[in-house]
């Protein structure tokens, strides 16, 4: 992971990648950083209340579901307003830019030196890939003054972080268990929000043994349902499972649709080793809307000569993978191997992950039903019908619908 430059900040900007709103001032881009601006809305936390006991102190408990919307309250400033935040008191802030990031960047926000020295505490925070939305700059105030914050000043700075792999949306979205709980957030939603209800629970409890028992696995693996007869398949080697929401398919769905090509049997893979990935691949080459396979009827692993005379395509997505792989410079002995968007590998391919040294080769659960010839064949019936209307087929026409 690294650490964004001026020019290459500016750079994702320009592509879309990082996306801010209102666009960035003259005075706001520093050498490895955004500085981020103060906007109209703050937060006070609520010290008090008067009930039909009297004056009563807030107490802030989290675990209680139905007090924290009462913690706080708005304030929303005017131009020519300031917020005078008193000595020892944390408020929010919200940014007046709205922050959207690519699923291959992610920020960390800091203090900037001059709000520290003015005795302001900024606390950091990390910005998720694919988080879109204002952020809440959580302060308070360590002198024994009474210090002035005037919306649009400029306390926070936020490091743009490069990650080594795409992140999918699928995947920026989960958090835990549960969903992101502050993508989209807005001026007027800077509150803490409760994690989940079950979690919550067994914390009240304290039964910590039982909330560690939900221990996460890397990769689970999941037992086929029906004893799949593959057309080819070497006697030692076997295929492995795992859903279609996994992290590693989610990738390897990915560079089949976004590499697209193969018009029948649009195909993706990937190879993680230790945990990383290290090579994508697909069955690349010319697009060609009608397969000529389809067209002269082949049978189920024939006629991969026309794949390659019509299409120029010089290899399937695990081969693709693991050649790319090599090209970067990874030993791609021991890794694992993702396929999505077909149900068995052909003679050629297991022998090129044989010599990788391949570990394991991951199937979609009941791929053998997803992936059908008869899709395929549905699907090339409308393509055909679709060209006779002179209608124009692109790449994201032939993806696998799930």
């Amino acid at each position: 992971m690294s650490i964004l430059t001026r020019h290459e900040i500016q750079q994702k900007i320009n592509n879309n990648q990082l996306i801010i709103e209102p666009a960035l001032d003259e005075y706001q881009m520093q050498p490895t950083s955004i500085d981020l601006r103060i906007g109209w809305s703050f937060y006070i936390p609520y010290t008090w209340k008067f009930t039909d006991k009297g004056r009563v102190a807030v107490v802030a408990d989290y675990m209680d579901y139905s007090t924290t919307h009462e913690n706080f309250q708005l304030i929303k400033l005017k131009a020519g307003q300031y917020f005078e935040i008193l000595p020892g008191e944390m408020i929010l802030a919200s940014s007046l830019e709205k922050v959207g990031m690519s699923g291959k960047l992610c920020g960390v926000l800091h203090a900037r030196s001059s709000a520290s020295r003015r005795g302001l505490s900024i606390e950091s925070g990390l910005v998720n890939p694919h988080y879109s939305g204002q952020l809440t700059i959580p302060i308070i105030n360590q002198s024994h003054h009474v210090l002035k914050i005037y919306p649009g000043e400029r306390l926070c700075q936020m490091i743009i972080h490069e990650l080594q792999t795409d992140t999918s949306t699928e995947e920026a979205e989960k958090h835990g268990l549960d969903a992101s709980k502050y993508d989209q957030t807005t001026p007027y939603g800077l509150t803490s929000k409760l994690d989940s209800h079950a979690e919550i629970d067994i914390l009240k409890i304290g039964n910590l043994d039982e909330l560690k028992k939900k221990t996460i696995t890397p990769t689970p693996e999941i037992e086929p349902n029906t004893k799949v007869e593959y057309p080819y398949l070497p006697a030692d080697r076997h295929f492995k499972f795992v859903d279609l929401n996994n992290p590693w398919m989610i990738e390897a769905r990915k560079a089949a649709e976004e590499r697209v090509a193969c018009s029948w049997w649009p195909t993706g893979a990937v190879l993680v080793k230790d945990n990383q990935l290290i090579g994508r691949g697909s069955n690349a080459g010319r697009f060609v809307p009608l397969c000529p396979r389809y067209k002269n009827n082949c049978p189920t692993g024939t006629g991969y000569e026309l794949c390659k005379n019509d299409c120029l395509q010089t290899s399937h997505a695990e081969v693709s993978s693991i050649d790319d792989a090599i090209a970067l410079n990874h030993n791609p002995e021991g890794a694992d191997l993702y396929l999505f968007g077909h149900w068995w590998a052909c003679e050629d391919c297991w022998s090129h992950i044989i010599d990788a040294k391949i570990k394991n080769v991951f199937l979609v659960q009941d791929a053998h039903l997803i992936f059908t010839r008869e899709k395929r064949v549905a699907l090339m019936k409308t393509i055909e019908a679709r060209l006779t209307n002179n209608e124009v087929i692109q790449p994201v026409d032939i993806h696998w619908e799930i």
